[in-house]
C-alpha cells in the first residue's frame, strides 16, 4: 500500500481477484475437470472484455492512461496472461525472512486459504510461487522488480524511490504515511495496513522454526 501515497493518478484495487475471478467464472468447469483437461483453450478477447468490464465496478474506466494496483496473490499464476492484456504491467516481488513468513501465514490461521492451513501445504505453495516467479523474471525481465520488507521498514528512500520510478509513479516523500490514505480493503491485511509502518524483529518466529526442519533438505530456499 506504499504506493497507494503517490499522488500519480491511478485506483488502489487490493485484492480484488479479478483476473482469478474473469477466468475461473468462464472456465471453471474446465479447470476443474477431473481427469484435468491438460489444454484449455482460452479466448484472450473473451477475458479481456471481461475484465474492462469488471474494472468499472471499481470506476474505472480511462484503462489507456489510468494506472491501478492490485495485489491480488493468485495474479503470479495469469502472468502470461495479464501482460497479454496489459502490455506495460509491472510485477512487485517483496522478500522477507522465509522462515518467519512460513510461521507467520501458519500462525494467522486464515480460515478461507486452504493451502494455509498446514506447514507442508504453505510450504508446496510458496515452493510454486517461487518456480513459476523464477521462470517469468528470465522471461520478462523488465516487467520486475523485487523489493525486501527491510528495505520498507527501514525506510531505504533510495530503494523505496526506485520502486515508485518502476512503476511510473511520482514519489512521495511521506510513502511511510500510507495508513492515512483512504483504504477501502477486505482481506486478511485489512487491520495491518491501517497502521504505522513498523520494524518488524528479524527471526520473529525463531522458537518455531524447528517446525521446518523436516523440510530443509528438500527445498534449498528455506534458510533459517
Amino acid at each position: 500500500m506504499i504506493l497507494s501515497t503517490s499522488k500519480t493518478s491511478k485506483s488502489v484495487l487490493g485484492e480484488s481477484g479479478l483476473i482469478n475471478y474473469t477466468l475461473i467464472n468462464n472456465y471453471g468447469e474446465k479447470l476443474f475437470d477431473k481427469p484435468k483437461n491438460k489444454n484449455i483453450e482460452i479466448d484472450i478477447n473473451l477475458i479481456e472484455k471481461e475484465i474492462l468490464s469488471n474494472l468499472k465496478n471499481f470506476n474505472i474506466s480511462n484503462f489507456d492512461k489510468l494506472i491501478f494496483i492490485d495485489k491480488s496473490l493468485e495474479n503470479f499464476f495469469y502472468i502470461d496472461l495479464i501482460i497479454k492484456i496489459f502490455p506495460k504491467a509491472k510485477f512487485v516481488i517483496t522478500e522477507r525472512n522465509i522462515a518467519d513468513n512460513i510461521i507467520g501465514i501458519y500462525k494467522k490461521v486464515l480460515l478461507n486459504i486452504p493451502w494455509a492451513h498446514s506447514i507442508s501445504h504453505i510450504i508446496e505453495y510458496i515452493n510454486n510461487y517461487k518456480n513459476i516467479i523464477n521462470f517469468y523474471k528470465e522471461k520478462y525481465n523488465n516487467n520486475f522488480i523485487s523489493i525486501k520488507l527491510d528495505d520498507l521498514q527501514n525506510l531505504n528512500k533510495k530503494k523505496v524511490e526506485n520502486l515508485f520510478n518502476f512503476c511510473s509513479l511520482e514519489f512521495n516523500e511521506k510513502y511511510f504515511e500510507f495508513q492515512k490514505n483512504k483504504l477501502f480493503i477486505d482481506n486478511a491485511s485489512n487491520i495491518q495496513i491501517r497502521n504505522k509502518l513498523y520494524k518488524s524483529e528479524y527471526n520473529k518466529y525463531k522458537k518455531y522454526y524447528h517446525l521446518l526442519n523436516d523440510y530443509e533438505k528438500k527445498y534449498s530456499w528455506i534458510k533459517f
